[in-house]
């Protein structure tokens, strides 16, 4: 929200004119006159000392669209300070690079869309003495001309002289690093008068950048087909073993209430039927359907490794890959109820599915396990044999679990987030976007 001044507005006064006594008696916008009266409210009946000047009234407007509806308008103006806008960090890959450099290290990023706009303006626009700077308030924040960069980087505290030059209508914000609290940053767009140094009017908007925590696992209670109910009849306890899907991508707006909608978030997951590997949201994920009432157990990652976001992006791309290029199936069948976390077809000759055309068949633990291990991020290991990786030691990965819960040598969803209280995984929880907001 823009200020104006103590009361009217802020001005600029003749460079022969001392005094700050004046008080406004006439408004003709954008000039008003200024008369001046002594302490009791009184015209000064000296008329060599009674002086009237023409004053320019300066208002700078500094906008971000805080509700992501597509526009900046008088809602967004009114929520820029208290609500704030959401930025989110930068760490994708929108060009695709082949080494997966996170976008927020590369000043040119072809398919970039995670920069948002913001507008500049200044009345009155023929205005052309005097200043304007935009500054923040922390390098969490970088900003730019263009909405994909191209190498046009606008350093914070860049000042426009109104004599020389006119200030953008338009800049782009990225959101280079996570903030530590809500609003934690500040933009200022601000005018200084000639020959002045304290800002006379300003216009701020409060920005949060949020890190998603794309690529995560999910995992929710085993929702039991009839075909499971009727095999584990007579034979055992259902066994809690869970299920589990991996977040792809976030679809929603840069608001608060977006991020806690679950229908914003995609998941990628392992299940039975013609569809074997699919994409659903999160509410699908927790509720297969209407009826369901299945415990969820949150998100959960290896925390250490996955703060590197060249990995991140490396899982990211081949999840991708196997949900749109390889189609690995989820088999079972009466006779075989629990399939092995993975099956491969070993092209190279080597006895491992280092090749992730290799994959034939995931079970839907053996998806992040895959996908994790594949790329350097270790989750579970069999800590009877001490193997880690899938990749190398898929048969030590494949012990599939039945009546009797054995976590540290059987492969599941609860074992793989530690759920059995077992030690044998690098994986924690966590939320799936920061700031910590519960999901």
């Amino acid at each position: 929200m823009p200020t104006l001044g103590k009361t009217m507005g802020q001005f600029i006064f003749p460079d022969s004119l001392k005094t700050d006594q004046g008080k406004i008696t006439r408004i003709q916008s954008p000039l008003y006159t200024i008369k001046f009266q002594n302490q009791n409210g009184q015209p000064v009946p000296d008329a060599k000392c009674q002086v009237e000047v023409d004053v320019i009234v300066i208002k700078v407007e500094l906008g971000i669209d805080v509700d992501d509806d597509g526009d900046i308008d008088s809602i967004d103006d009114a929520e820029e300070e208290n609500t704030g806008a959401i930025v989110f960090e930068n760490w994708d890959n929108d060009d695709d690079d082949s080494d997966f450099k996170p976008d927020n290290t590369e000043n040119t990023v072809s398919g970039e869309d995670d920069l948002v706009r913001i507008e500049l303006n200044i009345e009155p626009a023929s205005l052309n003495v005097g200043t304007v700077k935009l500054e923040s308030s922390s390098s969490k924040l970088k900003i730019w001309k263009s909405a994909t960069k191209e190498n046009m980087p606008v350093s914070l505290g860049t000042a426009w002289d109104l004599s020389t030059t006119s200030i953008p209508s338009e800049l782009f914000v990225e959101g280079f690093d996570e903030s530590d609290s809500k609003n934690d940053i500040q933009l200022t767009l601000s005018y200084i008068a000639l020959g002045g140094n304290t800002p006379i009017c300003e216009d701020k908007i409060n920005v949060t950048v949020v890190r998603l925590n794309l690529g995560v696992a999910v995992y929710r209670e085993l929702d039991f087909g009839q075909e499971w109910k009727d095999w584990l009849v007579g034979f055992c306890p259902a066994p809690e073993y869970d299920h589990t899907g991996v977040i792809h991508k976030y679809i929603g707006p840069r608001t608060r209430a977006g991020l806690l909608e679950d229908n914003n978030w995609d998941v990628i997951e392992m299940q039975a039927g013609p569809n074997t590997i699919l994409t659903t949201t999160l509410l699908l994920f927790k509720s297969p359907s209407p009826s369901s009432t299945l415990a969820y157990f949150g998100a959960h990652t290896n925390k250490t490794e996955f703060e590197n976001d060249t990995k991140r992006n490396e899982l990211i791309d081949k999840i991708e890959t196997l949900r749109f290029s390889v189609f690995p199936e989820y088999t079972t069948s009466t006779l075989d109820p629990v399939p092995r976390a993975i099956k491969f077809n070993d092209i190279n000759g080597n006895s491992v599915p280092d090749l992730i055309s290799e994959v034939t068949a995931l079970r839907c633990d053996g998806l992040p396990e895959y996908v994790y291990e594949h790329t350097g991020i270790p989750v579970w290991f069999n800590a009877v044999t001490g193997k880690i990786d899938i990749t190398f030691f898929p048969e030590d990965h494949n012990d599939r679990p039945e009546c009797t819960l054995n976590p540290d040598s059987e492969l599941s969803p609860r074992a793989q987030y530690g759920g059995f209280g077992n030690a044998n995984t690098s994986f924690q929880l966590i939320q799936i976007f920061e700031l910590g907001i519960s999901p």
